[in-house]
């Protein structure tokens, strides 16, 4: 059988190969065929590679213009297919990569393992499963629906948001008190015990008697109760409309507005109290501080160490009285109004 010249010049190159050093670099082996083919665009490949160093065994030419490059798939050698292309490879042991322009970089989806060429700075590579493609979307992208990348939607902070954790209402910034006009609350104090009206008597105490029922009704005066979904702010005065009163006497009433060491119930509109509050964090959770706004007894507390205390006004402003709160139903809405009326 006899050679065609081509193949002959293959057959000797390669005897010629193995002839020299077994073991060399990459870059010696390309230079080597450079050299024997006589043209810039070969490549040699290398085979038995251990620390960078192997057997140059074959030589090619490269099809491409651009870089020379190993395909982290296949082991060989090859070119970019244009001259100002580099090979950019994944991440290690992804076997991810590809010939992009210098000025770009190779980004990854490492969570679907698919990359492309995009722009070096500021931007990601996001991969749509469901359309099995992707793109290079700017940084902050939430995702690529497939069509186009769609951005995170970051909802701005509220201006002097409260830092703790929500407890039934919370307050939405630091000079709201999360109560609203015409909505009704528990009124709870930070061991559980719940405002209500002592049984059989006309003073308010905190006790556990009526703790999944009782309940009072943010009005804006003795004359206006109704319903708003805006925010009492801390500088708000508001009334505490107590929607059951005594159990011997229909209708509702008010908590009264007596400087004493104990707050009572009235139905006379004119002996209503006003109150103030301010958001509050107990024990990490969100609440009120509630506090008495008559002129002459600006401050609330306890006034005594009992197991069903009761509370009262105090001259000093300093004071007030931190409290849970929790919205219910108010009566008028469950019962249609009967035995309540707002203007006393």
């Amino acid at each position: 059988m006899i050679l065609s010249a081509p193949v002959l010049l293959v057959l000797g190159l390669t005897a010629e190969l193995a002839a020299a050093d077994p073991s060399i670099s990459q870059e010696d082996c390309d230079k080597m065929c450079q050299t024997k083919l006589n043209d810039l665009h070969a490549v040699g490949q290398l085979y038995d590679i251990h620390n960078g160093m192997g057997s140059c065994d074959d030589c090619i030419i490269c099809i491409g213009e651009g870089g020379k490059y190993t395909d982290p798939n296949t082991g060989r050698r090859r070119c970019c297919d244009k001259k100002n292309q580099v090979f950019l490879n994944g991440p290690a042991g992804s076997k991810l990569g590809k010939c992009c322009d210098a000025s770009q970089a190779y980004l990854v989806d490492t969570s679907a393992q698919k990359g492309d060429c995009c722009p070096a700075t500021n931007h990601v590579y996001l991969w749509d499963a469901k359309s099995q493609s992707g793109s290079c979307c700017p940084s902050g992208t939430a995702y690529f629906d497939g069509h186009k990348c769609q951005p995170e939607i970051v909802p701005e902070p509220k201006p002097h948001t409260i830092n703790c954790s929500p407890h039934s209402v919370c307050a939405s910034s630091s000079k709201t008190t999360g109560l609203k006009q015409g909505h009704c609350y528990q009124l709870m104090d930070t061991k559980g015990r719940t405002l209500s009206l002592h049984r059989g008597a006309t003073d308010y105490i905190l006790q556990n008697e009526y703790d999944d029922l009782y309940h009072f009704k943010v009005c804006a005066s003795t004359t206006d109760c109704s319903p708003s979904d805006k925010e009492v702010t801390v500088n708000d005065k508001f009334f505490l409309q107590d929607e059951f009163g005594q159990w011997n006497l229909n209708g509702a009433g008010w908590i009264d507005n007596r400087c004493s060491d104990h707050l009572y119930f009235t139905q006379e509109a004119k002996s209503a109290g006003a109150f103030q509050a301010a958001p509050w964090c107990v024990d990490g959770k969100c609440g009120i501080c509630l506090k008495s706004a008559v002129d002459a007894c600006r401050g609330l507390e306890i006034v005594c160490p009992a197991t069903n205390p009761g509370i009262g006004r105090y001259v000093n402003s300093n004071y007030c009285l931190p409290m849970f709160v929790k919205e219910v139903p108010c009566m008028s809405e469950v019962f249609g109004g009967e035995g309540v009326k707002t203007e006393l």
